[in-house]
Formats: structure tokens, C-alpha cells, sequence
């Protein structure tokens, strides 16, 4: 059954365009770590709840809902909440006494991560970036012992992060809740990366400077590709607002789309 669910969640994550960090299924619930960058988070899991409910009912029979109820979120901070928030799931098999070390655990994405299993469906990469590698993340899920996160309680649900985190994620929440219509505007929807900061994360992460990029090179088209999946679902930045960047104004604006996608297919 864990099986059948995880397929679906593949299938799931790929067509609404959801990118995902981590997973981990138990016997009676599941957590995923993931970013809402398609705006589509509600109807993932509407339909991957959906879809496995009706594998379940038509292969074991019954009726009624596996999943009641609205799925819980917590907002996440980047950085080292983050990693934070991906150790507690990984580690939610350790908890429970089911394996020793997280990566035992056939049922989560620990075991996955620099695989090619995780291919197109999973961001190992940027897992294992944020890690340093395999050996640096299963370290360092063997040394969490949490067994909570600590997350503040607002009135649009849990926040982890810092203060000033908390006080832009509520003021965000208290603008959408306005009857004003004008700021009901998509950046508002989630919370987006300084673009200096989704710069700076990327020279850091990639080991080479945004200026010094050849792009008349093959590997410095794939870098590009990259910076423009970073600056579209880390900032927010619409395709229209970095064909104006300077890196991309050799690009035709209808071809980044294409780039965009083919770019967060790798």
C-alpha cells in the first residue's frame, strides 16, 4: 500500500509542479516537506488523497474516507530551519522504533537522495547541497532528537522561523484576509527569497559567480537554467521580470518557458 501511495505522490508531484524536499509514510499519516512553487498545493493534495483513497476502496473494498479532514501545513523558513524541518521527517521512523537509522526506512525519501530513483520527482540535489552530501544528512538525521518542531502558532496556522519571519508570514496572512482585492497578488501567496538572497544562496551553493557565467558554454547554459528555476520559485520572479535580468536579455521572452521547464526537469 506504502508503495502504491509513494507512486502516486510521483505522479502527483510532477503534474502539479509542487517541488518536494522530503517525505516519510507511516502506518497512519505522512509528512512532506515541499514548496507551493506552482500555487497548486491544494489541489495535490486533494488529488493524491483522492486517487488513493479509490485504490484502496476498489483493491480492499469499503467505503468512507482514508484522509478526513484538511491537510495540516506549517509555513518554513529557508535556511537552517529548513534543514530543521526535513531532519524531523526523516527522523519520524527513528522516533516510532521502526529502524535505527533514517536511511533504513524503505518508506521516505531518505534512502533516495542522490539516487537515480529520485530523478525528476524528488530535489535531492538541492537536499544533499544544503547537507553537503549522503553521508553529511544521514549524520546529521542520526544526531537529531527533537521530537517536536518549534513552530509558532498564528491565526493561518504553525510558522517556523525566526521573529521577523513570523511577524512578515502574519502581516502577509492579515493583507490577504482584507476585503481590498487589489492585494490579493500571487507573491503574497507564499513567501519568496530576497532576489539578492536567491543570488547569493546560488554562487554559494554552485561555487562560481553569476558574472563570471559563459553561457556560450554547455555548462554554463545548465547553470543559467538553473539560476532561472532558483529566481522563478525562490523569489517569485515572474519570467517577464528575468528576461529583463542581464544574464537572460539574449534569450527570446517566449523561450524561457521552455527553458524554465526543461531546466527543473534535470
Amino acid at each position: 500500500m506504502k508503495r502504491q501511495f509513494i507512486r502516486l505522490m510521483q505522479d502527483k508531484v510532477c503534474r502539479y509542479q509542487v517541488r518536494l524536499l522530503a517525505f516519510c509514510l507511516m502506518d497512519n499519516h505522512y509528512h512532506l516537506v515541499l514548496q507551493n512553487s506552482s500555487g497548486r498545493m491544494s489541489d495535490f493534495f486533494r488529488s493524491l488523497n483522492s486517487q488513493y483513497g479509490a485504490w484502496l476502496q476498489w483493491t480492499f473494498g469499503g467505503n468512507g474516507y482514508v484522509f478526513q479532514g484538511r491537510f495540516h501545513s506549517t509555513l518554513i523558513q529557508e535556511e537552517d530551519y529548513l534543514e530543521t524541518a526535513i531532519l524531523y521527517v526523516l527522523a519520524n521512523p527513528v522516533r516510532a522504533g521502526l529502524v535505527e537509522r533514517c536511511e533504513r526506512y524503505p518508506f521516505s525519501s531518505a534512502p533516495l537522495y542522490g539516487t537515480q530513483q529520485a530523478e525528476g520527482w524528488l530535489d535531492s540535489g538541492y537536499v544533499l547541497d544544503r547537507f553537503g552530501d549522503r553521508k553529511g544528512l544521514f549524520q546529521a538525521a542520526a544526531r537529531y532528537t527533537d521530537s517536536r518542531l518549534d513552530a509558532r502558532a498564528t491565526a493561518f496556522g504553525p510558522v517556523l522561523g525566526d521573529p521577523d519571519f513570523q511577524k512578515a508570514a502574519v502581516a502577509r496572512f492579515d493583507r490577504r484576509s482584507a476585503p481590498d482585492p487589489v492585494q490579493h497578488r500571487r507573491k503574497d501567496d507564499f513567501y519568496f527569497l530576497p532576489v539578492e538572497q536567491v543570488m547569493r544562496n546560488f554562487e554559494q551553493s554552485r561555487g562560481v559567480r553569476i558574472n563570471d557565467m559563459d553561457t556560450r558554454t554547455y555548462a554554463g547554459k545548465r547553470l543559467r537554467g538553473e539560476l532561472l528555476v532558483a529566481l522563478r520559485d525562490k523569489a517569485g520572479l515572474t519570467l517577464k521580470e528575468i528576461s529583463e535580468i542581464d544574464l537572460f536579455a539574449d534569450i527570446q521572452y517566449k523561450s524561457l518557458s521552455q527553458i524554465y521547464a526543461n531546466a527543473r526537469k534535470n
